[in-house]
């Protein structure tokens, strides 16, 4: 399960890197004003999110605070899918919905091995 998360994650990555380079380069992203800040976090949240679901899919990452943090992230990023699917690009979606299971599944094989 750990190899899927992997590349779940590697995947999530690269897709929304090109997402996140088309959108600087067609939203004028680089030109907001006060929001930016907000803008950009927006927009680094699935990288963070992919992240955490990757460097804990390696075995020797294991600590007590793994679930609790896993669940936060995981919550986390439901706000940016959300306001995805009501811009019309629900489709990057499909990947979380796949990861989040998979992570957990992941997750719970490791405590019981």
């Amino acid at each position: 399960m750990s190899g899927i998360v992997r590349f779940l994650s590697i995947a999530g990555m690269i897709v929304h890197g090109i997402l996140f380079l088309a959108s600087l380069g067609a939203s004028g992203l680089s030109d907001s004003g006060s929001e930016r800040g907000v803008t950009l976090i927006f927009f680094f949240m699935p990288f963070i999110y992919f992240a955490y679901c990757f460097t804990t899919s390696f075995r020797s990452f294991e600590w007590p605070l793994m679930l609790p943090v896993g669940i936060l992230v995981h919550l986390i990023i439901i706000p940016f899918y959300v306001r995805a699917i009501q811009d019309g690009i629900g489709i990057i979606s499909i990947a979380p919905l796949i990861l989040a299971p998979c992570w957990f599944r992941m997750y719970f094989q490791r405590k019981r091995g």
